[in-house]
């Protein structure tokens, strides 16, 4: 059934149909307003997520947090990798639904704490042509360009020591 659907979604140009859109959403709608809050922060991080970075994009304490991040993954929305201590959504569709089902002002929301918590690392890994591009992306979706177009020039030179035609695709 979910492979007829993505495959008719993919004919019709669409990324999921509106079918598995609900059934997700569905599975979104009955977790409490906690764990909704950490599956909405997870879709603006768009990648593995470090519980420090979660905790400091949802702005719970702990004791708030882990009982909303096990309602999630006893949901089976999102899975622990258990060697990198990181949350990722079991299924990249499952991102994108909660991703689209957020409002305009929470994605930017969103968008500015992670943001705020990338650029309250250290100077070296914001020096790694991956974060720093990663900063200058949540920026950008903050609506912060300005910022974000900094942050997209350190990040095309931090890739030219590694990586001169990224760091030139970034450029241009």
């Amino acid at each position: 059934f979910f492979t007829e659907e993505l495959v008719t979604a993919h004919a019709a140009g669409e990324a999921i149909t509106v079918v598995l859109s609900d059934l997700i959403s569905a599975d979104v709608a009955a977790l409490d307003e906690r764990a909704r809050m950490v599956l909405g922060a997870v879709a603006a991080v768009g990648r593995e997520t470090l519980h420090d970075l979660l905790q400091a994009v949802v702005g719970l304490d702990d004791a708030e947090l882990e009982p909303a991040i096990r309602a999630a993954v006893d949901a089976h929305l999102l899975v622990v990798d258990r060697q990198t201590g990181t949350y990722r959504f079991r299924h990249a569709l499952i991102g994108e639904v909660v991703y689209a089902d957020l409002l305009p002002p929470q994605r930017t929301r969103l968008h500015r704490r992670v943001a705020d918590a990338l650029q309250g690392q250290t100077t070296d890994a914001l020096l790694r042509p991956d974060r720093a591009a990663e900063l200058a992306f949540q920026l950008d979706r903050a609506g912060e360009h300005d910022a974000a177009f900094h942050a997209l020039l350190a990040a095309a030179d931090a890739a030219e020591e590694v990586a001169p035609a990224v760091a030139l695709a970034q450029l241009e």
